[in-house]
């Protein structure tokens, strides 16, 4: 369980929050001004790979049976 906290401060949501709270410490309106859209695609992409949720990877490998 540590392995995933640690890994979602540095590729999940809490990145986010940290580049947002770095770059706009007295706050915004629009995500997108602090954060930009590609950047927040990046990070999206990085966590879904990190975390084994990225959907070539899925398809690539063997099907889970019960």
């Amino acid at each position: 369980m540590n392995a995933v906290t640690l890994k979602n401060r540095e590729f999940g949501p809490a990145i986010v929050m940290e580049i947002a709270e770095r770059r706009a410490p007295q706050g915004f309106n629009n995500i997108e001004d602090v954060i930009t859209h590609r950047e927040l695609e990046d990070i999206s992409v990085a966590y879904k790979i990190e975390a084994g949720f990225d959907p070539e990877a899925l398809n690539q490998r063997p099907s889970l049976t019960v």
